[in-house]
């Protein structure tokens, strides 16, 4: 198992937090039983980026 970088965690952290907040606000103004792809882009789309800065970070 690798070394976690912990500059890389800092910024996942950050990142991840200030990322989700418009996303969170997408997804509580778009209704889930209307227009369910809305939804589920508001849910799905910020996924690919944690998973890069976890992967920077060291976390697999």
């Amino acid at each position: 198992m690798g070394k976690m970088n912990v500059n890389w965690f800092i910024i996942g952290l950050i990142v991840t937090f200030f990322v989700n907040i418009p996303f969170g606000f997408w997804r509580a103004h778009a209704k889930r039983t209307g227009n369910r792809l809305e939804w589920a882009l508001a849910v799905h789309l910020p996924v690919p980026l944690v998973v890069v800065l976890r992967h920077l970070a060291g976390l697999r």
